[in-house]
């Protein structure tokens, strides 16, 4: 329990470093989304970032949000899913697989 401290501003582009799942709902709550680019980071989406950092149970409970965007760029031309890639995370490159395919298939 916080006595008398305010909890901080909840911010998507930690709650995708920090696979904080919490962080991530009240960021959304608070109206932030999922292709917001950072000016400081290659233009990445919190989604490249989750991806970086293997934060999967983040992007799973990410990838209900409409604002998810699995197509996203950064300033390198690179996706999340290439980003997940060269990680070797197969969890995060399933996930974003099975979202990109339905996006082609509407």
């Amino acid at each position: 329990m916080n006595f008398g401290e305010d909890e901080p501003t909840p911010d998507i582009f930690r709650a995708a470093v920090e696979n904080d799942i919490g962080e991530l709902s009240r960021a959304l709550a608070e109206g932030q989304t999922l292709d917001q680019v950072s000016t400081n980071r290659l233009h990445m989406t919190p989604l490249h970032l989750a991806c970086i950092h293997s934060s999967n149970d983040f992007l799973l409970a990410a990838s209900r949000h409409k604002s998810f965007d699995p197509w996203a760029r950064d300033d390198n031309m690179r996706t999340p899913w290439d980003h997940a890639a060269a990680k070797r995370n197969l969890e995060a490159q399933s996930l974003l697989l099975s979202v990109m395919q339905r996006t082609i298939i509407r």
